[in-house]
């Protein structure tokens, strides 16, 4: 009997890590009212009332992109709680690039993951995305909220690694930095572009094969 009750305990800890580590959530779809409102519902019982003016489908991780009445785009969980207010870009919510997308919080920029959990903290004034394992930052830039994208002015420049950690200092303008989408990015050192690779480290032209590959991609 007590074997019996063991291997059940083991049977029901094993459910609950496996849930913890995968949401379920229930299958939700988004529907439109009369007044052109959406709102999301399980067949046919609304579970979210309609109050967006987009509303995107809710992704395997149960997180959906909406588009609230103040013109703001917003992370939701299936609940309908805002998570994060996402960075504008493209005239919608921020790309993924490298599994991650940049949100704002308190007038700083952010990472998060597709699973909605924050991976770099919003520290920043402003971010590019990680077009590369390096994306650029600048300190003392503002950032503009234009029709279709956050236009950003002034400040100084650098890059983080994936972490969030400052590889390159800011330290440069924005037109003496290259975020390329490769393994390294450029800085205009004295006139010269200098590639950096995802360590932080110079490379010359004819060293370019020995940058390593990063070691922390999202998916």
């Amino acid at each position: 009997m007590i074997r019996i009750f063991n291997y059940l305990l083991f049977l029901f800890s094993i459910a609950f890590l496996w849930g913890c580590a995968h949401k379920i959530c229930p299958e939700m779809n988004p529907y439109q009212d009369s007044n052109g409102m959406w709102g999301y519902k399980t067949k046919n019982q609304p579970t979210i009332e309609p109050q967006y003016w987009v509303a995107n489908p809710f992704t395997k991780h149960c997180i959906a992109t909406v588009l609230d009445s103040s013109n703001q785009w917003y992370y939701i969980d299936s609940k309908g709680r805002k998570l994060f207010h996402s960075l504008v870009y493209d005239n919608g919510p921020d790309y993924y690039y490298r599994g991650m997308a940049r949100f704002i919080r308190n007038g700083k920029v952010g990472f998060h993951d597709s699973t909605g959990l924050v991976v770099i903290d919003p520290v920043f004034d402003y971010t590019l995305p990680f077009y590369a394992p390096l994306a650029a930052f600048c300190t003392g830039c503002k950032m503009v909220e234009e029709k279709f994208a956050m236009e950003v002015h002034g400040g100084y420049w650098g890059f983080i690694n994936q972490t969030g950690k400052v590889v390159v200092s800011p330290e440069y303008l924005a037109n003496e930095i290259r975020p390329n989408r490769d393994k390294w990015v450029e800085i205009k050192i004295e006139g010269i572009w200098r590639k950096i690779g995802p360590n932080g480290i110079f490379y010359s032209s004819d060293s370019l094969n020995n940058i390593p590959e990063p070691d922390l991609i999202r998916e």
